[in-house]
């Protein structure tokens, strides 16, 4: 879908379908990129000295925005920055994304504090507590009912929790990576920690929430890395795959 002879990862389809927002170090260093659905167009939005790329991007609800996660000063920082480009735009605070209808931010406390989520009216107001033991926000259930969250690192687990406050209920765990994780309409798609699947295979997999059961959707001959996401219209997934990987030999002359 992209290619190029470097790294390009963590892809995600905009509100509408129609554009793929991604990260790629064609050019030296890691960047957000942008493409058309079919791949093609592929465009440079930003110049940022150090992009994190544990973070997937997130488009903004109207697909006008596209936020993503760097340092500035030696300090994780969330920015904005236009889907047609601009100058990133610093955001105060740990924004994790928006709710589906816009008008709410959800955010996370530093991991110093041990990663609260909160979210507070996108048009100015006070926040509210949504996890109260912890965990970093990912995205919004389709109907809007649900804040789904991870926890921990090795593996990691999703959570989810009624976005008013409420029980806080673990949905699967030991998955691969949290950017391996996308919730829509059918469930929840992701790839697990480990594969049953013959010949090593990693499989992406469908957690139906209406019935709890799990069901292959598609085996991965190579190997993953980072970025899953599902088309708004349900018909197609896009995933990472490690085709190849180069490195530099080095001479070091009067070497003691």
């Amino acid at each position: 879908m992209i290619a190029s002879s470097r790294n390009d990862f963590a892809p995600r389809y905009s509100p509408d379908g129609t554009q793929i927002a991604f990260y790629s170090d064609r050019l030296g260093s890691t960047q957000l990129w942008v493409a058309n659905a079919d791949g093609s167009n592929e465009s440079q939005l930003t110049s940022q000295p150090a992009l994190l790329y544990f973070a997937m991007p997130q488009w903004s609800p109207d697909g006008r925005h596209i936020l993503f996660f760097a340092t500035a000063g030696g300090q994780l920082r969330y920015y904005l920055v236009r889907a047609t480009g601009s100058e990133p735009v610093l955001f105060s605070g740990y924004m994790s994304g928006w709710s589906r209808d816009g008008k709410w931010i959800y955010y996370s406390s530093s991991q110093a504090q041990g990663g609260q989520i909160w979210r507070k009216p996108a048009a100015g107001g006070e926040p509210v507590q949504v996890a109260l033991r912890g965990g970093f926000f990912m995205c919004e259930s389709p109907d809007g009912k649900f804040a789904y969250f991870w926890k921990g690192t090795s593996p990691p687990s999703i959570w989810r929790v009624p976005v008013g406050g409420g029980e806080e209920i673990e949905i699967l765990h030991a998955i691969n990576h949290p950017s391996n994780v996308c919730i829509t309409d059918q469930g929840i798609y992701f790839l697990p920690v480990r594969t049953e699947a013959q010949g090593g295979s990693f499989v992406i997999r469908l957690l139906r929430l209406a019935t709890g059961k799990i069901e292959a959707v598609a085996a991965i001959d190579k190997d993953t890395w980072v970025g899953l996401t599902v088309s708004p219209n349900g018909r197609w997934l896009l995933y990472s795959q490690l085709d190849h990987a180069t490195c530099d030999l080095m001479l070091v002359e009067n070497f003691r």
